[in-house]
């Protein structure tokens, strides 16, 4: 994923992304799991990282709405 911020230009390369199947047990985000320390793991930095860039748009054309 190529992308702009404050002038100037990033790469970020997905770890884990795409997978078959995501859901929140897969992200640890669901019941069970929510109340569990976890470890930021590369699934998860992944989906931070395609929020991030969806919370940049500065058009809704851009976001893909």
């Amino acid at each position: 994923m190529e992308f702009s911020w404050r002038e100037k230009d990033y790469s970020y390369n997905f770890k884990q992304l795409p997978v078959k199947t995501l859901n929140n047990r897969k992200l640890g985000i669901d019941g069970t799991t929510l109340i569990k320390e976890q470890s930021l793991d590369d699934l998860k930095k992944d989906i931070i990282m395609i929020l991030l860039y969806g919370s940049t748009t500065e058009g809704s054309e851009q976001a893909g709405l």
